[in-house]
């Protein structure tokens, strides 16, 4: 659906997938930083925009039109989930790979180190608190 709202010739197709926990503490996270103590907060269990995943993905010069937007609007329902569920639009993650740690600080987010991931590994966690839900880019 955000795709929809993010490119026409992208109607029915899946783009992006955002699956979240909340409400969570950083404890239950396994986040020891001070910053993430505070209060709880919405945890993304998996975020993409990796349609190459797909038999009928398109040619890479044509995804670029495409997927521009995605990932933020991704990010914006995640704010608007935690808003949702009283957490002040607090939102943490592990990034998995340059790319997405890439993203992740081009948006403003604080890491806070690494903690260990469920399926296995440890991986740098994002953080994204009150202050940064309400950043221009995210309205």
């Amino acid at each position: 659906m955000l795709a929809d709202e993010v490119e026409s010739a992208a109607r029915g197709d899946l783009l992006g997938v955002l699956v979240t926990t909340a409400p969570i503490t950083a404890q239950e996270a396994a986040l020891d930083d001070p910053a993430a103590a505070s209060a709880a907060l919405l945890w993304v269990e998996y975020i993409a925009i990796a349609p190459s995943l797909r038999k009928d993905c398109p040619d890479q010069d044509q995804r670029r039109p495409i997927l521009k937007g995605v990932g933020p609007r991704l990010m914006i329902a995640a704010i608007t989930r935690s808003r949702t569920l009283g957490l002040d639009g607090r939102v943490a993650l592990h990034a998995e790979g340059k790319i997405a740690c890439d993203a992740y600080t081009k948006w403003d987010m604080r890491q806070l180190g690494t903690a260990i991931h469920p399926a296995g590994g440890s991986y740098p966690v994002f953080l994204g608190d009150a202050a940064w839900a309400n950043l221009p880019k995210w309205k």
